[in-house]
Order: structure tokens, then C-alpha cells, then sequence
């Protein structure tokens, strides 16, 4: 029996006892970790059948049974790039999230410390040079239209660069908003061809409501 200690959830215990845990926990639309949880970590491979009178290649993923994918033996286009931040404790998060909101093998992958917020400071100038690179780059290599952002709760980048030993949540929140703001208008005044979307996640991998 595997524990998860972040979360306290014993990964593999009956139905009855998983459903105790309530997804979302009150403060965004879906918990990620649960899902987590409720996901069968045996099967992780993709499953992909292809029809050879056509040219068609049905793909989907087990892991979220369902789930449609792309077929990364054949396709050349991703919908996004996203940016987030660095912390290891999101990560499996993240990618639940974005498989979520439909993009599995659908999106380019970029890391900076505090996300927008990494993005936005000054005291590093070639951290968003170099992510501006990287958004051309994924404009000319997969053709993507769709500029997402996702930072998280606790951040030690914002404790660091607003020099700050602890921040209250709803400070937090504030900021956070305040760094979406710049890097929306930012990234539409460098790049109006393409949307940019922003999302907050906490420490259990839910989405927060800003």
C-alpha cells in the first residue's frame, strides 16, 4: 500500500473510504489530487489502435480512461505553451489539470520560478526574453494559439522577490492577480495573434477562484 504524505491519501483503499475526501474542498471546481487517487497508476502507457484502410489514428489514454490524445508518433501541432513555476510539489498537479482542460500531448512546456510572476520581474531580464524566444519558437515549430499561465498557492518565489517572510492568503491572492494582469497585458501586446489564459492553483492541486 502506497501513501501520498502531501496529501494524506492511502492510494489502492476501497471506494468507501476514498469517496470520504472531498473533491475541491471548497475553494476551486476540481481537487487534482483525488483524481490522482482515483486513477489506476498501473496503466500508463497510451493505448493506439490505427485503422490501416485509412489514415486515421483513434488515441486514447489510460490513464484517464476516455481521455483523447494526440498521437505523438504523428502529429506536428500543439494548442499551447505553458508556463509554470519550478516547485516539485505540482507538478503531477499541473499535468492532471492541463489533460483536464483537453490538452494531452496538446502543449509546450515552459518553467520559471513564481510563473507570471517570473516572468514579470525585473531582477532577471532574460528570463522573459528567454520564454519570449520560446513562445516563437512554438509559433513556428506547432503552430499554437493559446498562451496559458498557472501559478500556485505558496509560492516561494513571491516570498523572494517581494522580499516578504510570510504572506497572507488573501495578500497572496491580491498579488497573484496583480502579476496575471501584467503578464496578460504583456504577452497581448507582444503576441495579439494569441490568447492568454491565467489560473491559480493551491497546494492540493485545486483550482482557486479569483
Amino acid at each position: 500500500m502506497r501513501v501520498n504524505q502531501r496529501i494524506g491519501l492511502i492510494l489502492g483503499v476501497p471506494s468507501d473510504i476514498r469517496n470520504r475526501f472531498i473533491q475541491g474542498s471548497g475553494i476551486g471546481s476540481t481537487n487534482y489530487s483525488v483524481m490522482r487517487a482515483k486513477n489506476n497508476r498501473a496503466s500508463q502507457k497510451r493505448a493506439v489502435t490505427t485503422t490501416t484502410t485509412t489514415t486515421t489514428t483513434t488515441t486514447t489514454n489510460t490513464q484517464t480512461p476516455g481521455m483523447a490524445t494526440q498521437n505523438q508518433l504523428t502529429v506536428h501541432k500543439a494548442k499551447a505553451i505553458v508556463i509554470t513555476c519550478m516547485d516539485f510539489r505540482l507538478i503531477d498537479d499541473a499535468v492532471l489539470f492541463f489533460n483536464s482542460i483537453g490538452l494531452n500531448n496538446n502543449y509546450d512546456e515552459f518553467v520559471l520560478a513564481g510563473a507570471s510572476l517570473g516572468y514579470n520581474q525585473t531582477v532577471y531580464s532574460a528570463w522573459a526574453e528567454t520564454f519570449d524566444k520560446h513562445i516563437e519558437l512554438a509559433e513556428q515549430l506547432h503552430d499554437i494559439i493559446d498562451v496559458i499561465v498557472l501559478d500556485h498557492m505558496q509560492c516561494g518565489a513571491y516570498k523572494i522577490f517581494y522580499n516578504l517572510p510570510s504572506i497572507p492568503r488573501a495578500d497572496e491572492i491580491a498579488l497573484h492577480n496583480e502579476n496575471f494582469i501584467k503578464f496578460k497585458q504583456t504577452i497581448n501586446q507582444k503576441y495579439p495573434q494569441l490568447t492568454v489564459s491565467t489560473y491559480l492553483m493551491d497546494l492540493d492541486g485545486s483550482i482557486v477562484t479569483l
